[in-house]
C-alpha cells in the first residue's frame, strides 16, 4: 500500500511544478509585463529597481499560482491513470480507491496550512518591500521619473507637467499642477516659473514651487461648479506634499489589510469595534481577514471536486489545463461576488470568502460518495434477489 501511495504522489509532482510556472508565467503576462516595461522604458528607474520590484510583485501571484497549479496537477494525474486504466487496475485488486484519495486530501490540507503561512508572512513582505524601493526611488528625487513636455499622473488627484528640467540642480521650470476631483475633472491650477523636489522632517516627498499663481474655479451651487466665476491668487512660494495625496507611498499603505499578517488584522478589527468605525471598513477588514485563510484551503477544496473529475474525465493531459481553468473562473466568480456583496452587508464577511471553498467541498464530496453508495444499493438488491 505505501508503495502505491509515494508512487501516485510522486506522479504529482512533475504536472504540479510544470502548472504552477505555467500559470506563474500567465499571470505575470497578464498583470505585470506593462508595469515592468513602464517602470524601464517610461520611468527608468533602472534594470536592478525593475528586477527588485518584479520579485516583490511575485507573492502576491504565488498565492494564485499554488493553488491553481495543484489543482491542474490533481486533474491531470487523475485523469491519465482513469485512461491509461490505472483506476480500474487498481479497483480490480480488491484495493479502495480511498487508499489514494485519503493520503492526497491529507496532502492537501498540509499544503494548505504552507499557504497560510505564505499568505501571512511572504505576501506582506512582497507587497511592502515593493512599496518601500517605490518610495526610495521617488523621495530620492530621481529626475528620470519626471520628463519635460509630458504630464505625470503618478499622483492621486494631482497631474504634472514640467516644460524644462535641470538634473544636476534638481531644478524644474514653467511648472504646471492639475488638482482633479474623484471624476479625474480639474478643478484647480498651479502655474509656477520654478520647482523643485524636497524632503520635509517626516520624509514625505515635497514639490516647491516659486513665483506663480493658482486658479481655482468658483463656488458650487447645488453640486454644480459656476464656471463663470474664478479665483486667481498670486504666491511667491507654495509647497505642495505630494505623499499627501500619493496613497501608494502613505503609511495608510503599510496598514493595509493586504500587507499584514492575521495576528495583526485582528488587533486592528477588534480596535475598529471598541471605535465603533463605520461597519463598511470593519467588514472589509474582517473580509481580508479571512480571505488569508480561504484562499490558501482552496487547496484543499480543489482536491475535493479534481478528484473525483479527474477519474470521470479519462483525459487528464488534455482536458486537465481547461476544467482548472474553468473551475478556477467559477471560484474567481464567487470571490468578487463576496468582495462586492460584503461591503453592503448582502453577506456575512466570512461568508463572502469560504463559500466558494464550500461549495467545492460539498460537490466533490457528493461526486466521491455516490459511485460508493450506489454500488451499495446495487449489492443490497442484488442479496435481497
Amino acid at each position: 500500500m505505501p508503495i502505491l501511495i509515494e508512487y501516485f504522489l510522486i506522479e504529482l509532482i512533475g504536472p504540479f511544478l510544470l502548472a504552477m510556472i505555467s500559470s506563474m508565467f500567465i499571470l505575470d503576462l497578464l498583470f505585470y509585463l506593462l508595469s515592468f516595461l513602464n517602470n524601464i522604458f517610461v520611468q527608468q528607474i533602472g534594470l536592478e529597481n525593475s528586477i527588485k520590484l518584479f520579485i516583490y510583485y511575485q507573492p502576491s501571484l504565488l498565492v494564485l499560482a499554488l493553488p491553481i497549479g495543484f489543482l491542474t496537477a490533481i486533474l491531470i494525474v487523475f485523469g491519465r491513470m482513469s485512461m491509461d486504466r490505472e483506476i480500474s487496475a487498481i479497483s480490480a485488486s480488491g484495493i479502495s480507491l480511498w487508499t489514494i484519495i485519503v493520503p492526497v486530501l491529507t496532502a492537501s490540507a498540509l499544503f494548505s496550512f504552507f499557504l497560510v503561512i505564505v499568505m501571512n508572512v511572504l505576501l506582506p513582505w512582497g507587497n511592502t518591500s515593493y512599496v518601500k524601493l517605490e518610495y526610495a526611488i521617488l523621495s530620492r528625487q530621481e529626475s528620470v521619473l519626471i520628463h519635460k513636455k509630458e504630464f505625470i499622473k503618478h499622483f492621486n488627484r494631482y497631474v504634472l507637467y514640467v516644460n524644462k528640467k535641470e538634473d544636476s540642480k534638481n531644478e524644474l521650470k514653467n511648472v504646471v499642477v492639475f488638482f482633479t476631483n474623484r471624476k479625474e475633472n480639474p478643478y484647480r491650477v498651479i502655474i509656477a516659473k520654478l520647482g523643485r523636489f524636497i524632503k520635509n522632517s517626516n520624509q514625505n516627498l515635497i514639490l516647491e514651487l516659486k513665483d506663480g499663481f493658482i486658479q481655482q474655479l468658483g463656488k458650487t451651487l447645488k453640486n454644480k461648479i459656476l464656471l463663470s466665476q474664478m479665483i486667481v491668487m498670486k504666491f511667491h512660494q507654495c509647497n505642495l506634499d505630494l505623499n499627501h495625496n500619493y496613497s501608494k507611498f502613505s503609511s495608510e499603505n503599510f496598514e493595509n489589510p493586504l500587507n499584514i499578517d492575521m495576528k495583526e488584522l485582528a488587533l486592528k478589527i477588534q480596535h475598529a469595534s471598541k471605535k465603533h468605525e463605520v461597519n463598511s471598513s470593519i467588514r472589509n477588514m474582517e473580509m481580508e481577514y479571512y480571505k488569508k485563510t480561504s484562499i490558501p484551503f482552496s487547496a484543499l477544496a480543489f482536491a475535493f471536486i479534481g478528484i473525483p473529475l479527474g477519474i470521470k474525465m479519462q483525459s487528464g493531459i488534455y482536458l486537465g489545463p481547461i476544467l482548472a481553468s474553468g473551475l478556477v473562473l467559477v471560484y474567481n466568480f464567487f470571490i468578487l461576488y463576496g468582495q462586492t456583496s460584503s461591503p453592503m452587508g448582502l453577506i456575512s464577511p466570512f461568508w463572502s470568502m469560504w463559500l466558494p471553498n464550500v461549495i467545492l467541498m460539498v460537490v466533490g464530496v457528493a461526486l466521491l460518495l455516490i459511485p460508493s453508495i450506489m454500488l451499495f444499493i446495487r449489492k443490497r438488491t442484488k442479496i435481497e434477489n
